[in-house]
């Protein structure tokens, strides 16, 4: 009769039989969930090539179909030869085969890893598309939205009265820069002209001797100086009227800036019933008197600054008649020998016309460009104004827009939050990325969480049907029930043993070998004449014994020697 282990290892042998059925089992279906993903690949590349247009399909569509799915099958095939490489490197004893059994077995475990990943994405992929469609409208709505949101933003961030006070600075700005170009021709006439000058009164001086008792060369260099101290003059009005209206225009431009900025602020900060228009409105009438005051102080700069040319030119122009008078006297009084003087005087006056008509030529294109700016920069500002105004026109259109939009988004939300319910994948995303809706769930939480549940169930399915294997060879094996010997591998005992060992041979006794002579008597014996006979003597041998020779230890009278746990006898 069979012992209670026997029968143990009987059934243990069944069961690993069964366990081996079962991971042929799990390697068939996993074969054939690869061959049926290679059969709806070929289906779909099918569907696909009928659909092209004739002249398209680069070679035979069976060719491309069965080459396409070719693979499929091979995977397929090769999924049932786990469980012969499992048994291949259970029962190899050779380092080399067992490494290249399991190396194999390993490739083909990554094989069916992808197998089962891709049927798990496909099937994800196939319950997504009713999240992806009202997704991809919730972000195209909310994209608009967003648009409509930043015009009706650039819409109230700006006004016509705005507009009006942005044109104004910039036509002080065109104004500033013309009469810096201005004043720069008026610096460099002057300059020129002073050169000419002094060249007349050099040569006056040189022809002075012939000059009358009149007076005329003193009368021609006062008049000269009077020229020369208007032109100073006229300069330092201009500089000073410019001045003084550039500080008072930047009190006033910073006046109106504060006040743009503070109305800015409360425009955001505003309530949705807070009434813009009054503050816009409250504004306005704040900023109408400094840019009253502001158009002042630009109008009587420039009238000022005319005044001022005005006078300096009609100064200029009596000063230079007084000259040419009173030249044309004195030369008339220096007789013959100041002909030449005459003729060089004459020369350089045609010269100090050509440069005051030059200048004056270049005045008149320079305000002529500043008038194009002028009437360019008008232009620029009644387009401005016009597409404001169409702008505020269209903003009770876009409110209507924004808020369809915002209703629409609430739907489509609805919509994602009930298809997302039905997909476990979007349901674990929103719990582990705490979020309250669906839609705010991002592409990269929705991969993390499917790579991780998809990936650990698709190693599982590839590496139960192995294991399972190589457990139902361990139980069907024989040697698998032969108890290991045991080995002591118990540090501390083997520790303790080797002390105690070490104790005893230190105390252990000291047995020494010495040679000891034993005495012993030597038979004579005695010659009797008569016949001869044999005889037979003992030849004496020295005989070495060997005796024990114990030390002197404590010890009882049996010869043993006492340990420290014996007691004293």
């Amino acid at each position: 009769m069979p012992s209670v282990a026997e029968q143990q290892i009987e059934l243990n042998k069944k069961y690993g039989k069964q366990l081996v059925y079962i991971a042929w089992g799990i390697e068939i279906v996993a074969a054939s969930i690869g061959l049926f993903i290679g059969i709806s690949s070929a289906l779909s590349t099918i569907e696909y090539y009928n659909n092209l247009e004739a002249g398209t399909i680069v070679g035979n569509t069976f060719t491309n179909v069965f080459i396409g799915a070719a693979p499929f099958i091979i995977i397929a095939a090769v999924e049932l030869t786990k469980i012969p490489l499992a048994l291949g490197f259970y029962r190899a004893k050779k380092v080399l085969w067992r490494s290249l059994f399991i190396v194999t077995l390993g490739l083909l475990v990554f094989v069916t890893f992808e197998t089962m990943f891709n049927g798990l994405e496909r099937n994800f992929s196939a319950t997504e598309q009713t999240i992806k469609a009202p997704k991809a409208k919730y972000d195209e709505r909310e994209a608009l939205l967003v648009n409509i949101e930043k015009r009706l933003e650039e819409i109230n961030s700006r006004n016509l009265d705005i507009i009006d006070e942005e044109y104004v600075i910039k036509f002080n700005d065109i104004e500033q820069e013309r009469n810096s170009q201005i004043s720069a021709l008026y610096d460099s006439r002057t300059e020129e002209q002073s050169k000419i000058n002094e060249q007349i009164t050099s040569l006056s001086q040189s022809f002075g001797v012939i000059a009358d008792a009149t007076g005329l060369e003193r009368s021609v260099d006062r008049i000269r100086q009077d020229l020369a101290l208007a032109e100073e003059n006229y300069q330092k009005n201009v500089d000073a009227e410019n001045s003084s209206a550039q500080v008072q225009l930047e009190n006033l431009d910073i006046q109106i800036q504060r006040l743009n900025d503070n109305m800015s602020k409360e425009l955001l900060e505003a309530g949705f019933f807070d009434s813009k228009d009054a503050i816009r409105n409250n504004y306005q009438q704040l900023r109408a008197p400094l840019e009253k005051e502001r158009a002042d102080v630009v109008d009587n700069l420039n009238a000022k600054l005319l005044r001022l040319q005005n006078e300096h030119e009609s100064y200029v122009t009596q000063k230079n008649s007084e000259l040419a008078e009173t030249e044309d006297s004195l030369i008339s009084s220096q007789g013959a020998v100041s002909g030449r003087l005459d003729k060089n005087i004459d020369s350089l006056n045609i010269r100090l016309n050509e440069i005051t008509e030059r200048y004056n030529n270049r005045i008149a294109e320079v305000n002529k460009i500043f008038d194009n700016r002028v009437v360019l920069t008008e232009t620029q500002k009644a387009e401005a104004k016009e597409l404001q105004s169409n702008r505020e026109i269209a903003i009770p259109d876009l409110e209507k827009e924004r808020d369809a939009l915002r209703t629409e988004l609430i739907r489509l939300d609805n919509i994602i939050e009930q298809a997302a319910q039905g997909s476990n994948v979007y349901r674990i995303a929103k719990d582990l990325a705490d979020k309250e809706r669906a839609v705010e769930v991002t592409v990269d939480e929705i991969a993390f969480v499917k790579y991780l549940w998809f990936g650990s169930v698709a190693l599982i399915a590839a590496l139960v049907g192995p294991i399972l294997a190589l457990a139902g060879f361990v139980l069907q094996d024989p040697d698998a029930y032969v108890p290991p010997k045991r080995s002591n591998t118990n540090i501390l005992q083997n520790l303790r043993g080797l002390l105690v060992d070490l104790r005893r041979r230190i105390r252990r006794p000291v047995i020494k070998y010495e040679k000891v002579q034993v005495p012993y008597e030597v038979e004579k014996i005695k010659e009797v004449p008569g016949p001869e006979k044999i005889v037979y003597k003992e030849v004496p041998k020295e005989i070495v014994k060997n005796e024990i020779v114990y030390v002197p230890l404590y010890s009882v009278e049996d010869g043993t020697v006492l340990k420290e746990k014996d007691p004293k006898k």
